[in-house]
């Protein structure tokens, strides 16, 4: 049956609202056409199966009418379900476990024009036990032009492996989210337990990348967790900020971990604006690191980058600084960048004196690169503070250079040097100055 109010005289009268004390599937279209609302909700009677399904299209036309879905487990979205609302219409789903849209032979997605689209997973103050990833999006499309975009997911508590120590707390796979105009994007994860478990993840489990864009409204990752990474970049997935002048899409990633805070990695996997600020922070908790050392503050390695594309006074920043125990910001790999023509690049990291301690690291072939030729030439500025080594430069191919903008780099060092440059690794400048001050 499809349920379905097609008397469309747009009055915003009429709401369709569906309710189950047991699991609610929906298999066939749900369509209000009046400019009303639509509520879809399995209650929550006490067990751990009152799930709601959408495996149709739910639709709300005709006005400003708004699409809510509540699940007393588990929503899930499949079947390439189109969930959409028109006006001002917004899209609410709220699980008191977790969140999962897949996609089978298109593209299941959530869409409104300009309403808010909020999805929000394991909220409740005491977290749901079990083995699960907060929100998980595989193969989905999210995409709103000037509503907000608000994802909010806290992963399962399980530590034992089994079935799985992948909890994150939000998990995007071959998924986009987009907003076309002003509309912001939010995503806040939170992993509490698993040896694979990030804040937030994305990556390309299915072969295809995962996509955040934005255009005027700012996109804001940030990720929480005990264990590995707070925010994980991976499988060419892209954070991008498309729009240009003083309104452009700002990026603001955080993570916090007890591992590395934030971890962008391997081949195609970029952060990128035009002309909107991009401004990266990751905490690493972990008091020591195991040897070979491997937890950062802010890890860019195998081929991932960053950069900022725009020219003149209005092109976007680079703003990367990593606090750790051991390390504070590490690059590494060779075609590991982060370039700009005509923003400046400012890293900066800090770490204690615990096992290799350094600032900042370079090494393994990773560049740092200023393009730009005028007056607004992107300045590039290096800053490590650690107990052992403030800045290390090193390996051949690891390359800090710049056309016309200055260079800096400093360092505060404790028992080692303040700024150590060996094993073939260059700074270079064709007109731009280069100033090293060691500590």
């Amino acid at each position: 049956a499809t349920v379905e109010d097609s008397a469309n005289d747009n009055s915003g009268a009429d709401n369709i609202t569906l309710s189950a004390g047991s699991p609610l599937t929906v298999t066939t279209a749900v369509v209000n056409n009046d400019g009303g609302n639509i509520t879809l909700t399995a209650t929550n009677d006490g067990g751990d199966d009152d799930d709601l399904t959408i495996s149709a299209n739910v639709t709300a036309t005709g006005g400003n009418g708004s699409i809510d879905l509540n699940a007393g487990t588990d929503l899930l979205i499949d079947n390439d379900a189109v969930v959409s609302t028109a006006g001002t219409g917004a899209i609410t789903g709220d699980a008191e476990r977790s969140i999962t849209a897949v996609s089978n032979a298109a593209t299941t997605t959530l869409q409104s024009a300009n309403g808010d689209i909020t999805l929000a997973a394991n909220q409740a103050a005491s977290p749901v036990a079990g083995d699960y990833h907060g929100i998980e999006l595989e193969g989905v499309l999210i995409e709103t032009a000037n509503g907000s975009i608000g994802l909010t997911g806290r992963g399962g508590n399980n530590t034992g492996g089994s079935p799985s120590d992948d909890n994150d707390g939000i998990y995007l796979d071959g998924s986009t989210i987009r907003s076309t105009g002003i509309g912001t994007i939010t995503l806040v994860g939170t992993a509490l337990a698993g040896a694979n478990s990030d804040g937030i993840d994305l990556d390309n489990a299915t072969g295809v990348s995962s996509l955040v864009t934005s255009v005027n409204g700012a996109i804001s990752l940030t990720g929480t967790t005990n264990v590995e990474s707070g925010v994980e970049l991976q499988g060419g997935s892209i954070i991008s900020s498309t729009g240009t002048g003083l309104t452009a899409a700002t990026i603001t990633i955080l993570g916090t971990a007890d591992e590395d805070g934030v971890t962008v990695e391997e081949t195609g996997t970029t952060i990128t604006s035009v002309d909107g600020a991009i401004s990266i922070t990751g905490d690493s908790g972990a008091a020591v690191s195991p040897n070979p050392p491997l937890f950062v503050g802010v890890e860019l390695r195998d081929g991932a980058t960053v950069s900022s594309t725009g020219t003149g006074s209005e092109a976007a920043t680079i703003t990367i600084a990593g606090t750790g125990n051991e390390f504070g910001v590490r690059t590494s790999g060779a075609s590991t960048s982060v370039s700009s023509v005509d923003g400046a690049i400012s890293i900066t990291g800090v770490a204690q004196a615990a096992g290799l301690a350094t600032g900042v690291w370079m090494r393994s072939g990773s560049d740092i690169i200023s393009t730009g030729t005028g007056v607004d030439a992107a300045t590039i500025t290096l800053n490590g503070t650690s107990g052992l080594w403030g800045t290390y430069i090193q390996s051949a191919g690891t390359l800090v250079t710049s056309v016309a903008g200055d260079i800096s780099i400093i360092g505060t060092g404790g028992d080692e040097e303040g700024v150590f440059l060996l094993s073939g690794a260059q700074i270079t400048a064709d007109s731009g100055d280069i100033s090293i001050q060691g500590t």
